[in-house]
């Protein structure tokens, strides 16, 4: 008995150093975890999910949708900028179907915006054109706060965005920008005769079984609805039918976190897209561009964070993360709401996922964002 309980130990070993995340990680682990983290933190709810090897070690929710109501994990809610990896998938999509590629000018669709004719559609989606981002123009900001109901056209947010000159010329700097999205997104919907709508649906929706997912440039959501709190306009405000449209392409998704978890698996593994586009989506081209280095960079649509591939989303009183480490099969996803305190910036859906990853994957830490 005894040789038979050391084998057994040594093999526990093994596969401990192999991969040490099994030996500590379950459901209990992992809500106690959340539960530790927003305690004393303001956040209203938080819907979340873990997955290893493809299987959800827990997906779960605690706090309050609205006073009285508590999340839960079917809740639809806005998921932001995860929507811009959706968007680089069906290009690559497009270009595996050879009806698009990525060195084409945009002069083809857009010959009157600055330097179109140098500009190139992998541009748009690593944001190297040089285009400035239209939130962050004054009279647009203004315009969102004094009317969050209005419904905008990606005409309107291009012209926000070549109100200034372009930052720097196309192809030798790298910042991100939604309007490179905005222009991405029509170009695509040009290329293929769909509407942005249809377009991710048939590519990307449909082929995923994403069946609680669709984009939409208006404020309905489908039930039952994670509602969204904001203090942007100087008061605390249901902010969960604001208007989208000013996110546009790069992020009027609407989504529930299982759906969101498909996604994840789809777009880590090769089987929707080729290997070969999977590392064209991943390439490290933006590298001693603008802040950008080897071990954080921003790819065709996220970032590449010491290999974690994120985004976080943070508009309209939603906060979120999707993390997607492929070195360890591993996916985490949060979205989060604040309730009534001090305004707050802070994404603690990516506070929590740094919290998590040093358990998770201590040889993958994820820095404070730059």
């Amino acid at each position: 008995m005894k040789g038979y309980r050391k084998i057994f130990i040594f093999v526990i070993s093994i596969l401990f150093l192999i991969n040490p995340v099994y030996a500590v990680v379950d459901k209990n682990w992992l809500d106690s975890k959340v539960k530790a983290f927003v305690k004393n933190k303001p956040v209203k709810a938080m819907i979340y999910g873990l997955w290893i090897d493809g299987t959800p070690v827990s997906i779960n929710a605690v706090g309050e949708s609205m006073t009285g109501v508590p999340a839960t994990v079917n809740m639809h809610y806005r998921i932001g900028g995860i929507t811009e990896t959706m968007l680089t998938a069906a290009l690559m999509l497009l270009v595996e179907e050879n009806r698009i590629r990525l060195d084409d000018k945009i002069s083809r669709w857009y010959p009157d915006l600055p330097n179109a004719d140098l500009v190139t559609v992998k541009m748009l989606a690593n944001c190297t054109s040089g285009y400035p981002d239209y939130v962050y123009n004054r009279k647009f900001i203004d315009e969102v706060i004094n009317n969050p109901f209005r419904s905008w056209t990606d005409k309107d947010l291009i012209d926000y965005a070549t109100m200034e000159k372009p930052k720097f010329k196309p192809g030798t700097s790298q910042h991100y920008s939604h309007t490179d999205f905005v222009i991405l997104g029509s170009i695509l919907s040009q290329v293929s005769h769909l509407s942005t709508n249809e377009l991710l649906n048939n590519y990307i929706f449909k082929r995923v079984g994403m069946n609680n997912t669709q984009f939409n440039l208006n404020a309905m959501m489908p039930h039952p609805v994670l509602h969204a709190f904001s203090q942007d306009r100087g008061i605390y405000e249901e902010s969960t039918y604001w208007n989208p449209s000013w996110t546009s392409n790069s992020g009027a998704v609407v989504s529930n976190i299982t759906d969101i978890g498909k996604w994840a698996h789809a777009w880590m593994r090769k089987g929707l897209l080729t290997e070969k586009s999977i590392q064209i989506l991943r390439a490290p081209d933006t590298v001693g561009k603008g802040k950008n280095t080897n071990d954080f960079y921003f790819a065709m649509g996220f970032v590449n964070v010491n290999h974690w591939l994120i985004q976080n989303p943070s508009f309209g009183g939603y906060s979120g993360v999707f993390g997607v480490l492929p070195e360890k099969n591993m996916v985490f996803i949060a979205v989060n709401t604040l309730n009534e305190s001090r305004p707050d910036d802070t994404n603690y859906s990516v506070e929590l996922l740094r919290d998590l990853a040093m358990d998770l994957a201590p040889d993958y830490p994820i820095p404070v964002s730059r």
